[in-house]
């Protein structure tokens, strides 16, 4: 019992609930120690051990989830260092929730904030307890975030600083030479409950000393912009904190696509290979993939509502299929049927955003999707030879030499990006026709000028 008595304190040791878990022990378990040494019948042994199993075991039960409960809890706390009270040792944050924290002591090894005048709506008089963290915006959004403290009497004030992508940032706050984007040093008062950061509903983006907003304005951020937050605890002797980031609008509802494989005229499935991508906005960034998916007809697929997606799909003896999935049909559960084409001699397929500078036959990045998938559809097909013809959208003009030498020189752009990716020459020819083979003569729109300046892909060989 006192080999039991002494691993039972050990496992106790700083337990939130050791007041409570001393008391049970003194209160059943001490007592009878003694009893069970001083006792010598066996069978009264026997009677009183089970007799202390049964009154207790639950209390026992009970004592255990509390000790696990509170390890639980101490695994998630953050215990900073010192190094994280300066700028440059700030923590990097991965999450859009931190926290919480133990109390922080101290300015760290270098005071970045200090001496200035009490009402400075830009920077703290001076720092007291601070931690620093430094996080890169996970969307391009409206951001607004808050800190919470664990005691509600703590007055937190903070400092938003944008990285300028020097290398000697931290230096440059200590040198006053970088104005933050965000302050609030509002003083806590009960109604506040502790709590401070942005908001959308806030109306200043600098809040000074004294009375005021806990809340300072939000701030729009572009994905990938970097920040530097500090958070000063002005109060002596306080805790810590929580700090929770928002994003407006994320993370966006989650849409279902179910797609398909068909043979487009059995309508029996076909294994095929299927690539989801995010279509950027800027022609002159490329589509980010988000899935390769592979050995299957069927693919159920989560999707981010309000994003617009381009789906590729290959098949070995078939035409690739490629279709846009706009943002305002990215929504609750889709389905999605690829009927492919089998490869034949005379086939013709039109290349999707396929994109080239103004009066250029340099691709803009944006065409990198189609010509990986075009790449794709030659690998899985390997005796297949096609040609590559470049039209323009030219109305009004007659297909004359300049004409068809600018479609000429895009197919080619084509042809040498195939070539680039170890496709053999003998699979390939390209030739330009000019405004000969114009979808729309008369087009009336956009939509239709760029169906006119497109890059098809015919069969020539199997």
């Amino acid at each position: 019992m006192v080999v039991a008595q002494f691993e039972l304190w050990q496992l106790i040791g700083q337990n939130p609930f050791k007041d409570l878990v001393y008391y049970w022990f003194n209160r059943n378990l001490q007592p009878f120690s003694y009893a069970l040494h001083t006792r010598k019948s066996r069978t009264n042994f026997v009677r009183f051990d089970t007799w202390l199993f049964e009154m207790n075991k639950y209390f026992l039960i009970l004592m255990i989830t509390l000790c696990c409960g509170a390890t639980s809890i101490a695994q998630n706390m953050y215990f900073p260092q010192e190094k994280n009270a300066d700028c440059s040792g700030a923590i990097i944050m991965t999450d859009s929730m931190f926290g919480p924290t133990v109390p922080p002591e101290g300015h760290g090894q270098s005071l970045e904030i200090q001496k200035n005048q009490m009402k400075d709506m830009f920077l703290f008089e001076k720092e007291h307890n601070t931690l620093w963290y430094t996080f890169d915006a996970m969307y391009s959004a409206e951001l607004s975030f808050d800190i919470i403290a664990i005691d509600s009497a703590d007055d937190f004030d903070f400092l938003l600083f944008k990285h300028d992508g020097s290398e000697d940032f931290c230096e440059k706050i200590k040198r006053r030479e970088m104005r933050p984007a965000r302050t609030n040093m509002a003083k806590n008062r009960s109604d506040h409950k502790g709590i401070t950061g942005l908001a959308s509903e806030a109306e200043l983006e600098y809040v000074q000393s004294g009375p005021g907003n806990p809340y300072s304005k939000s701030i729009f951020v572009q994905q990938g912009d970097k920040f530097y937050l500090v958070v000063d605890n002005y109060s002596k002797e306080g805790k810590g904190h929580r700090l929770h980031m928002h994003y407006a609008g994320y993370p966006r509802p989650k849409a279902t696509l179910r797609f398909s494989a068909v043979d487009k005229t059995s309508r029996k499935p076909v294994k095929s290979d299927v690539e989801i991508l995010i279509v950027t906005d800027d022609q002159n960034e490329s589509n980010e993939v988000l899935y390769s998916l592979s050995d299957s007809s069927k693919y159920r697929i989560r999707l981010e509502e309000g994003v617009n997606y381009e789906i590729n799909c290959n098949a070995k003896g078939y035409f690739f299929f490629s279709r846009d999935l706009k943002a305002n049909k990215v929504k609750g559960n889709m389905k999605m049927v690829a009927k492919l084409t089998k490869v034949n001699i005379g086939e013709k397929l039109t290349l999707h955003n396929i994109n080239f500078e103004e009066n250029s036959s340099k691709l803009l990045n944006s065409s990198m999707a189609s010509l990986g998938n075009l790449v794709s559809f030659m690998q899985h097909n390997k005796t297949v030879t096609i040609e590559v013809q470049g039209h323009v959208n030219a109305p009004n003009m007659k297909n004359s030499k300049d004409v068809k030498e600018v479609s000429e020189s895009r197919a080619k752009s084509v042809y040498l990006y195939l070539i680039k990716h170890k496709i053999k020459t003998t699979r390939l020819v390209y030739k330009g026709y000019g405004n000969k083979e114009m979808i729309y003569p008369k087009p009336a729109n956009e939509t239709q000028e760029l169906a006119n300046r497109r890059v098809d892909i015919l069969i020539t060989g199997l």
